[in-house]
């Protein structure tokens, strides 16, 4: 075999070795990128959810039996009202 075609296969033997490497690397960047955005949503989801559950409770205080169920079947009722209100 000629001495330069070995080189050459070391070479790129090698540019392989170390892009496939370099892949690696990025793929494992881009996956804790993810995992820690996925954190950060599973935080936010979670304060979100606390949140209503006040929200509910205090309306559920103040007389909406249901809770925020009650409340969007009233803001519901009184949008319909006013678009009826207004055809006339």
């Amino acid at each position: 075999m000629n001495h330069r075609f070995i080189c050459q296969r070391i070479r790129f033997g090698t540019l392989l070795a170390f892009y496939t490497k370099y892949q690696i690397m990025e793929e494992a960047m881009e996956q804790n990128k993810l995992l820690k955005r996925i954190s950060e949503l599973e935080s936010i989801n979670d304060q979100l959810i606390s949140e209503l559950r006040f929200l509910d409770t205090l309306l559920r205080k103040i007389g909406f039996e249901e809770g925020l169920k009650t409340l969007k079947f009233a803001a519901q009722e009184i949008l319909e009202q006013d678009t009826s209100s207004k055809e006339e």
